[in-house]
């Protein structure tokens, strides 16, 4: 018989960090049970949190979870049916998926900075631009047979607003003309297959797996002719194949076909956060080999990755951060209640909520993804908990117990950013 003398294996470090893990998994359950205390369902949901410059992963968390430690000496039937494989056709039972990576939902108006941001590049819109907030439009804007009225979150008419000011109340109605104006020069309807507005969502890390260092990430979906196309060929007779103006203009302020994941949707904020580089999410920190001097060596150092470029000027990324800010901070902002309290003036934050439609039912999917501090980045927060309300209330709230804890605002010290990444 041949023997094999055993060898040292080599650690992986992570990017994750400990401290900020642990209350990532404790605000998200915490959040979940105070969503079903307010008598919605909440049976699931999502955070990931990142290094906008780095893209390296500081913590994720998903829920329902499970002890790994079942693992260890292999799953029986019982345990795994116990995970959720009894019913596959309700993953929100599934204790195995990993929703931060696997789980794509529609994104709701945190979508909307992706709108504004294809509307800019496009030519569509610049950063000083301004349009109607009115409590409903009617595309095609002549009416006639086959219009559809599109309607606001809210009937209040607040006449001609910028990019700013249309992220802090979040008005649907100013993306849907943006949605409408875009579909209008170089849609799908178009016929010139350009599509740039989907393009633009693409680069910005959506419609496809972000490369993060993890197996079976969804890709999500970006809709364009190409892909109903694809879908009408599985569905068979009675599928509409033509790609009709009203989809662009719903998918403007991130409904209808249009599904992300919380990890691409912290990407594309980390791109606003740190000025236009789309980051390829990692875990992997570096691989080392353990010494006999007690100082492990470093085998290979797993360095940042830019996976494409915002096509944006300072300018037009500038005033999408200035509507994020005020979300949070501004006098009419979505998320202004969710931080009553919270010491902004230390430690400024920026954001967007999001209350996505589950179907034609009157529930929804509850978002909210943040950066801070604003000067100078250094997390990116996004948040989805399932069938719970609006992300101002249900999310939001998630978001702001990690950054109290990032920041230690319980605390008489200074700002404290978490420990080391690195470890």
């Amino acid at each position: 018989n041949r023997r094999q003398e055993e060898v040292p294996g080599r650690d992986l470090v992570t990017s994750i960090d400990l401290d900020i893990q642990r209350v990532t998994e404790k605000a998200l359950l915490a959040g979940l049970m105070a969503a079903r205390s307010a008598t919605y369902a909440a049976p699931a949901g999502a955070v990931a949190v990142l290094d906008p410059t780095t893209g390296g992963v500081i913590a994720m968390a998903s829920y329902p979870d499970y002890d790994p430690s079942i693992l260890a000496d292999g799953l029986t039937t019982k345990e795994y049916e116990a995970l959720g494989s009894r019913t596959p056709e309700n993953p929100d039972d599934d204790a195995l998926l990993n929703r931060a990576t696997q789980l794509t939902k529609s994104p709701g108006s945190t979508f909307k900075v992706v709108t504004a941001g294809a509307a800019m590049a496009t030519g569509i819109a610049e950063p000083y631009s301004q349009f109607e907030c009115a409590g409903s439009e009617v595309y095609p804007p002549e009416g006639g047979p086959g219009s559809v009225v599109f309607r606001n979150w809210t009937s209040a008419y607040f006449g001609y607003i910028g990019f700013a000011k249309s992220l802090e109340i979040s008005c649907d109605t100013f993306y849907y003309e943006l949605g409408w104006r875009m579909e209008e020069a170089f849609g799908a309807a178009n016929g010139d297959g350009t599509e740039k507005f989907q393009k633009y969502a693409r680069t910005a890390g959506l419609g496809h797996d972000t490369g993060i260092d993890l197996r079976y990430e969804a890709d999500g979906v970006v809709p364009d002719q190409k892909w109903l196309n694809a879908l009408c060929k599985a569905l068979g007779p009675g599928c509409n194949e033509g790609w009709l103006p009203g989809y662009t203009v719903n998918m403007s302020i991130g409904q209808g076909d249009m599904i992300v994941s919380p990890l691409q949707m912290a990407v594309t904020y980390a791109a606003i956060a740190n000025g236009g580089d789309v980051m390829r999410p990692r875990i992997g920190w570096e691989l080392q080999t353990p010494s006999s001097t007690g100082t492990p060596e470093v085998n290979k150092t797993f360095r940042e990755s830019v996976a494409a470029k915002l096509p944006l000027e300072d300018a037009d990324i500038e005033v999408i951060r200035e509507g994020l800010q005020a979300v949070i901070s501004g006098s009419s902002g979505t998320a202004v209640s969710a931080f009553a309290g919270f010491p902004l003036d230390r430690f400024p934050i920026a954001g967007k909520t999001g209350t996505a439609e589950i179907g034609e039912s009157d529930r929804n999917d509850a978002w909210f993804v943040s950066y801070g501090p604003i000067e100078s980045p250094q997390y990116v927060i996004a948040v989805l908990v399932q069938d719970a309300g609006h992300g101002g209330t249900s999310a939001a709230p998630i978001a702001r117990q990690i950054w109290e804890a990032i920041f230690q605002v319980d605390q008489n010290t200074d700002v404290h950013l978490g420990s080391d990444s690195s470890g």
